[in-house]
């Protein structure tokens, strides 16, 4: 796969979620635009993906629970805004390979490892284009020992948003990418990118994408740009 283009961000949703997050309907909508999609993935407590943002359920379906304490099965009764909320599955099924896709991974603690396999295990026989990416360098580091071949992506936060220090060291310097080698960095918007940190960030990866881009925040240096809310096509036109 080849890192360029636009992305929608948890597909082609709209503000007002009438077309939901990460549903169905939001992937169907950036296919019928031809526009990639970057989805997250998420662990249910028996072992099945699901693409969903949050760790907690609550904003998006009113459940006070985190997504890893219940089973599938009540994962499949809740809905978003009138949707179900799809397996990784349905997902791939839907999309066929129409537009490529970014699948961020997100981060389980002592449950990455089986997000990673069980991804994988969806993954390995899908023929269209996609990459992976993870705020979590170990996710990264375990496609990278496990499965080499899979274009992998390191998230980035900008300094200020980090937490802790460890992380605010380690993280935007870009230090965790001598051990993950990952082929792009997805970095925030946030992150105030001069040209010495366009070619400092270039010598960490290859390729750099930028999210999340509202309309008027496009810049030439990125190689590709998640967006949300707005249509770069029409405005090119």
């Amino acid at each position: 796969m080849e890192i360029k283009g636009y992305f929608t961000h948890r597909g082609y949703y709209t503000k007002d979620q009438s077309i939901p997050e990460n549903s169905l309907s939001a992937f169907q909508n950036s296919i019928e635009h031809g526009f990639g999609i970057e989805l997250d993935l998420q662990l249910s407590k028996d072992g099945v993906v699901y693409v969903f943002h949050d760790d907690n359920l609550k904003r998006m379906t009113g459940n006070e629970h985190q997504f890893i304490e219940l089973n599938s099965d009540e994962i499949d009764a809740l809905r978003i805004y009138g949707e179900a909320i799809p397996r990784f599955e349905q997902v791939l099924n839907l999309v066929k390979g129409q537009v490529p896709l970014i699948v961020e991974l997100k981060s389980l603690g002592s449950h990455n490892e089986s997000l990673c396999k069980k991804s994988w295990e969806l993954l390995q026989n899908y023929t269209g284009d996609y990459c992976v990416e993870s705020f979590d360098p170990r996710i990264v580091k375990w496609f990278k020992k496990n499965h080499p071949e899979i274009i992998r992506g390191q998230l980035f936060l900008s300094y200020k948003e980090y937490k802790s220090l460890p992380l605010k060291i380690f993280m935007p310097t870009m230090l965790t990418n001598l051990g993950t080698s990952p082929h792009f960095c997805a970095l925030s918007k946030h992150m105030g990118i001069t040209k010495f940190g366009t070619w400092y960030y270039k010598t960490f990866s290859k390729k750099l994408v930028g999210w999340t881009i509202h309309e008027g925040e496009e810049r030439t240096f990125y190689d590709a740009q998640i967006f949300e809310f707005f249509n770069p096509d029409k405005k090119e036109s």
